[in-house]
């Protein structure tokens, strides 16, 4: 059988909403396994309010790293990087890359009525999202709207406390007197706080989550239909990396998945500023088991 291993980074938890989208391939194919390796670089979260020049060298570290492991293709799990620095890593890796901001494009482009881009003041700065849908579709009402407070709070993992909806409020409560008909989540902390953001609009408004159009994406590469139904096997198929502190990263990531993750690994941020290696071989990929809850 076939094994693809897709190299996954976020600037902390978010990327694992994208994650979880993307384990559903291992239910989708007959002939290949995928895997995943994912690392958080909590030690250098958040992402948004940093400079494009910084996160262009992360994102080429960890690009470098996710090579050295073997990956066959990348996933720009985090927005803010796909921004800021996706020519850098398209340019820079010699297997594919992708990203959310791309994927969901297309069928943003096609809504009916004005579309609202919550994401990263980084993001926003770029319009990376507003210039990809009128790229498609020159008519097209784009509002993009910083939300900087939010990845703190998915971090600490307050997906549902008062704090939160007060903050999502702030960003949300005039999106019904702007006749806002969808919500793109263009931070992927931001599906972690779907229910929070639908509890506070009308049922009318869409909430669009980029993360499940990459699978198609990603589908359409692949073949077969399901032959794995084993949730224990998808847990052993991830490798889950942080510069941060493991631990942290696991009770964070554990309360957003709703579920008990395997061991998760340290990566020093010296070892990600390496030099360039890419000719290295690969390092086998060991699957983890789940620890013990």
């Amino acid at each position: 059988m076939e094994i693809t291993t897709i190299g996954m980074f976020d600037s902390g938890v978010g990327g694992l909403s994208v994650l979880r989208q993307l384990e559903r391939l291992n239910q989708l194919t007959t002939d290949r396994m995928v895997r995943f390796i994912y690392l958080g670089d909590t030690a250098r979260c958040p992402y948004g309010n940093r400079d494009k020049d910084e996160i262009v060298l992360f994102v080429k570290q960890i690009v470098d790293w996710l090579l050295k492991l073997g990956a066959d293709s990348i996933v720009m799990a985090c927005n803010t990087s796909a921004a800021q620095a996706g020519p850098a890593a398209k340019m820079r890796s010699p297997v594919p890359v992708y990203d959310l901001i791309s994927a969901v494009s297309s069928y943003v482009s096609q809504r009916p009525g004005k579309v609202a881009v919550l994401a990263t003041a980084a993001t926003v700065s770029s319009k990376a999202f507003s210039k990809a849908i009128t790229r498609l579709n020159p008519s097209a009402e784009v509002l993009e709207i910083a939300c900087p407070e939010l990845v703190p709070l998915v971090e600490s993992g307050q997906l549902t406390s008062t704090t939160t909806r007060n903050v999502l409020w702030s960003y949300l409560k005039d999106f019904e007197a702007k006749k806002v008909k969808s919500v793109v989540l263009g931070c992927t902390h931001y599906p972690f706080l779907r229910e929070a953001i639908a509890d506070l609009l009308p049922a009318t408004i869409d909430l669009i989550d980029p993360a499940e159009h990459l699978l198609s994406s990603l589908r359409q590469t692949l073949t077969g239909s399901s032959s794995y139904e084993s949730s224990t096997d998808k847990l052993q198929s991830t490798r889950f990396f942080t510069t941060g502190s493991a631990a942290t990263f696991a009770q964070t990531a554990t309360i957003c998945l709703a579920r008990q993750l395997p061991a998760v690994e340290h990566i020093a941020l010296a070892e990600l500023a390496e030099p360039d290696t890419h000719s290295a071989p690969a390092t086998t990929f060991q699957a983890v088991s789940p620890a013990s809850s």
